[in-house]
């Protein structure tokens, strides 16, 4: 987590959340692209899945640490839109429902990554909820969106919800950026300023 840029507060907010074993089991990552809420999600997915350094951080070698970072750990799900469509379908919400009653593969937890959350379409949000109501104390979602207000009502009423903030940008000089056009276009996201 100390590789982590920005938006420290919030990570260190959830750290303790992960160290005191009282993480929520559905929390909303909402901010600008860019700032770093995949990453975090990915990092937090480590966590609660390292043998060596869980749940209060990750080693980063181990093999579920190793089988995240290459998204082929069966345990770990990210939920995004498929090719040539606009929204993320009701079949893959389902998909996500079916791995709900599974006990973990190989890790301890299961994690649900959908990313971004505010593409649900109306059907997909509302199988969904079924899924957070009442999930099995081993599952955990982790849904990223920029329009925190584009997702439903009701699927904001049943998770936890950390506000990222635009990085400073003395946060994205540190990450080796130089070029000071560069790091006032990125309006504080380094995702945009690595993709200049």
């Amino acid at each position: 987590f100390d590789s982590f840029i920005g938006n420290m507060p919030v990570v260190n907010r959830l750290r303790t959340k992960l160290r005191e074993n009282r993480f929520p089991h559905a929390v909303i990552f909402a901010g600008p692209q860019g700032v770093g809420k995949h990453t975090l999600a990915l990092m937090i997915t480590k966590a609660l899945n390292c043998p060596v350094k869980g749940p209060a951080d990750f080693c980063d070698e181990c093999s579920q640490c190793r089988k995240i970072n290459s998204g082929v750990h069966p345990d770990v799900l990210s939920v995004t839109v498929e090719e040539e469509a606009t929204q993320i379908k009701i079949e893959q919400v389902r998909h996500v429902l079916s791995m709900l009653e599974l006990q973990p593969l190989e890790g301890r937890n299961k994690v649900f990554i959908i990313d971004p959350a505010n593409l649900l379409n109306a059907q997909s949000s509302n199988a969904l909820l079924k899924g957070l109501e009442e999930p099995p104390e081993n599952s955990f979602f982790i849904l990223l969106a920029v329009n925190l207000h584009e997702l439903l009502l009701t699927i904001r009423s049943r998770c936890q919800i950390y506000n990222f903030a635009p990085l400073k940008l003395n946060d994205i000089r540190s990450r080796g950026i130089i070029d000071e056009l560069i790091v006032r276009w990125s309006q504080g996201s380094i995702g945009r300023a690595q993709s200049f």
